[in-house]
């Protein structure tokens, strides 16, 4: 994502949980990588930006990062929601029905006066309905990486015997790059 965002031009902030993830960051181009255990990202970002606000917020963690997303957005902003790790991280179900409710609830007025808004993509649902629309998006990114505009930011790579212990790491969130399984 950061290299495609990259060639549209785009300065990216970027939010990781350790050091050693925000110098990853830093190395594949993100311009402002935001340890959000040891600094507030929202201060960050605004302190960074003064009074300009984000354009675009790609999510996969929901929670209340989408409700802190939303603030930082300015008008004509987009949120874009791809996953909701924050609910598959909580414990038992009553954290899980907390966790759902920090997204906030939203009546779409509240998205029209301020030009504001707020996107969710499901792959799977997507594939299921819309398959041409994956194999369009899938073809550019491999016609990207042929070409070496875009490359591979490395990762882990697991046989399918080892599918639990990869699938362990990503829970962990102890992954840098993509976690790849071979069958």
């Amino acid at each position: 994502m950061v290299q495609l965002l990259k060639l549209k031009g785009a300065v990216i902030f970027g939010t990781c949980g350790s050091d050693g993830k925000a110098n990853y960051l830093k190395s594949l181009g993100v311009a402002y990588p935001i340890n959000y255990k040891t600094t507030d990202y929202k201060t960050e970002v605004t302190r960074i930006l003064g009074k300009k606000k984000l354009d675009i917020i790609f999510d996969s963690i929901g929670g209340k990062y989408v409700r802190d997303g939303i603030d930082l957005l300015g008008a004509g902003g987009r949120m874009v929601c791809y996953g909701a790790s924050e609910i598959m991280m909580s414990g038992n179900f009553f954290s899980k029905i907390r966790s759902a409710l920090q997204f906030g609830i939203y009546h779409p007025a509240s998205f029209m006066i301020k030009s504001k808004s707020l996107i969710g993509v499901s792959m799977l649902r997507l594939a299921d309905s819309q398959p041409q629309v994956i194999q369009r998006c899938l073809q550019g990114v491999v016609a990207l990486a042929d070409q070496g505009v875009i490359k591979s930011a490395g990762g882990l790579e697991f046989s399918v015997d080892q599918l639990a212990q990869a699938h362990q790491i990503l829970e962990e969130r102890k992954t840098m790059g993509k976690v790849m399984v071979k069958w």
